[in-house]
């Protein structure tokens, strides 16, 4: 969720018996790649099962591009899913979550969310 940002967080978990409750951490977190420069956030949740553990991601990034533009540098492979109220939902390529990309204006702000389990 975090792969080229730098960020800060803030997680939230039972500290008298973490292996038997949930875990969240919040994260504000700032691109500076050469082809997006823009702030993010994102939220991380996981849950133990059974011996491990078990969660997902959701990130809520915006880009100044149109969503039909934001189309073009999902992942190769990436697929349509469905359309939910005139917002695309995208099968990423290769397992690697979904993206829900929300119009705003000339913009597009995506959610990209994604399960795990280990």
């Amino acid at each position: 969720m975090t792969l080229g940002t730098t960020y800060t967080e803030q997680t939230q978990w039972n500290t008298s018996s973490p292996d038997t409750h949930p875990v969240q951490a919040v994260a504000g977190m700032t691109y500076d790649l050469p082809d997006y420069k823009a702030q993010a956030a994102g939220v991380v949740f996981a849950s133990p099962v059974g011996k491990g553990c078990e969660g997902g991601f959701v990130r809520v990034a915006p880009f100044q591009k149109t969503c039909q533009e934001v189309v073009q540098t999902l992942p190769k492979g990436s697929v349509l899913a469905d359309n939910l109220s005139n917002t695309m939902l995208f099968n990423l390529a290769n397992d690697g979550g979904q993206a829900l990309l929300v119009p705003t204006g000339n913009s597009c702000v995506v959610v990209s969310v994604a399960r795990m389990a280990g």
